[in-house]
């Protein structure tokens, strides 16, 4: 397990509900933001799975608004199978090597296996490390994304109830439009101040607010558009600053 020197690290870690939830989007554009009000902050998404080009996409995006040089050694792997111990380690030194505000996007839902324990003779054995485990390490308060869709609801609280079984403290949860649309069913059942009523009664969580889909941004052309704006116009940052010790 990696050893953290008490202090020598502060940070915050996105976790997602799912794949492809806006993760991404939510901490580019936050630690863009933060970046224009001066504060020494970097986002990096140390563990990638799937194919490198892909992978090279969404890092250059991040780099691109966060000014996070993008050629720190990252960990790529088809799938959780193939990360080992060294792997892990190696993420984890990503993520706390720098002293300063780092921001932490970790792959796919917060209770999916990152590596996977081995037997004897090399096979998978039945335990396996999460994504809320590697969060749990860094010792950063948690962000907890969710597609902003009609499932949001459910699909928050369940991840919730997850993350904190670990330990972790959830600054809020965020929900990211990551299609034209998508909020369509949610948003005719509940207004922003029901959904933030729902998530605190059941796991004491604020509902931080949303980040609306936009035609100009794309994490896989690389183009920022006005990810910024919207994440200021759609999110609520004081939880965020208080859970953090930033000033926002």
């Amino acid at each position: 397990m990696h050893t953290r020197v008490p202090g020598a690290h502060s940070g915050l870690t996105v976790l997602g509900t799912e794949r492809g939830c806006g993760k991404t989007v939510l901490m580019t554009g936050l630690v863009g933001l933060m970046r224009q009000q001066h504060l020494a902050v970097r986002a990096v998404k140390p563990i990638a799975f799937g194919p490198r080009d892909r992978c090279n996409s969404e890092n250059n995006f991040i780099s691109s608004v966060t000014a996070t040089p993008a050629n720190f050694p990252h960990v790529f792997a088809a799938s959780a199978r193939h990360l080992n111990p060294g792997n892990w380690s190696q993420a984890l030194s990503v993520s706390l090597h720098e002293s300063g505000f780092t921001a932490v996007e970790l792959p796919e839902s917060c209770a999916s296996p990152l590596m996977f324990e081995r037997t004897e003779v090399g096979t998978i054995a039945h335990k396996w490390r999460d994504c809320s485990d590697f969060a749990l390490e860094l010792g950063f308060a948690v962000v907890l994304v969710a597609r902003h869709n009609e499932f949001a609801l459910e699909k928050i609280i369940m991840a919730v109830e997850h993350i904190q079984r670990k330990g972790l403290t959830v600054a809020g949860a965020i929900t990211c439009e990551t299609k034209m649309g998508e909020g369509r069913d949610l948003e005719a059942t509940y207004q922003r101040n029901d959904l933030d009523r729902l998530i605190r009664s059941a796991v004491g969580v604020p509902y931080l607010g949303c980040v609306k889909f936009s035609p100009s941004i794309s994490v896989v052309r690389v183009n920022q558009g006005n990810l910024i704006r919207l994440v200021n116009e759609g999110v609520t940052l004081a939880p965020i600053s208080q859970a953090t010790g930033l000033t926002l």
